[in-house]
């Protein structure tokens, strides 16, 4: 649910990364990274998402992967 989350959200913010967009590294540095173990998991998501995290994200994944 995690990974399908931030997916989402930075798809949102920069638009596609599975091809290699120059601004994921830079992005998720700046929303994730740079925190290190200053804050909790549920923090970094809380704030990456701008609400608590649910299970959106990973349905629309499994939906996609499902329909031919």
């Amino acid at each position: 649910m995690l990974t399908a989350e931030m997916r989402n959200a930075t798809r949102q913010a920069i638009g596609p990364f599975d091809a290699g967009n120059p601004r994921w590294h830079e992005w998720t540095s700046e929303k994730l990274i740079r925190f290190g173990s200053q804050k909790s998991a549920k923090q970094l998501m809380d704030e990456l998402l701008g609400r608590p995290l649910a299970p959106d994200a990973l349905l629309a994944e499994i939906r996609r992967i499902k329909t031919p």
